[in-house]
This record gives C-alpha cells, sequence and structure tokens, in this order.
C-alpha cells in the first residue's frame, strides 16, 4: 500500500515522506519547494488559496505562464516562428538567389 504522504522532489527527483499539515511541500535534499497537491513550484501567491484558484490567478496575471499560452496558440493553429520553415513567406513568387520565394522591391523614386 502506497504511503500517501510519500512525495517526489519536483525539484531533484529525491523521495521523502512529507508528515506535515501545509500545502508548501520543501524537499529535505535540495530545499526546493513545491505544492503537496498539485506539486507545481510554490510561489507566494498560492498560499491560502486553492490549486485551482492559483492556476486561474497564473493564467490572469503571469506574463511568462501567458507567453506560454500564446506559443500553444500559435503552434496549434499553424502560425509559429519561420526556423525550420525553407519559404516562411509562402509567397508565390520566383525563386530569388538564395533559393527563398521574396517579393521584389522596385524603386518607386518616392524615398
Amino acid at each position: 500500500m502506497k504511503d500517501p504522504n510519500f512525495k517526489w522532489c519536483t525539484h531533484c527527483s529525491n523521495g521523502f515522506i512529507y508528515d506535515g499539515n501545509q500545502s508548501k511541500v520543501m524537499c529535505p535534499q535540495c530545499k526546493g519547494s513545491f505544492c503537496f497537491e498539485c506539486r507545481r513550484p510554490w510561489e507566494p501567491q498560492h498560499q491560502g488559496i486553492s490549486c485551482e484558484d492559483f492556476q486561474n490567478w497564473k493564467r490572469e496575471n503571469d506574463p511568462e505562464y501567458q507567453a506560454q499560452g500564446l506559443a500553444a496558440y500559435l503552434k496549434e493553429n499553424g502560425i509559429g516562428t519561420w526556423e525550420n520553415d525553407p519559404d516562411p513567406c509562402r509567397f508565390p513568387g520566383k525563386a530569388g538567389e538564395n533559393g527563398s520565394r521574396g517579393v521584389e522591391l522596385l524603386e518607386t523614386g518616392n524615398g
């Protein structure tokens, strides 16, 4: 039978028994802290609120979390970086000197 107080550290993978009564767990090995319930890295904003409320707070207030969400949305919808795309502009023009397709700019005399 598993001990419900046994936890694996989310920072160093050390296993230990936590017999405290707080949501914040600190690993005796690496001193990293995480939530006993949701196992996410501990942040002061998690104190006194449920894991679900904390996640909602993260979605609304954490710029890094929002950036990750935006990146996932862009990837899911086929909008992303051009790093691995041989033809990022997808413009139906003729290939240029470097093999990429592009728009040929005409000099207008206005600039």
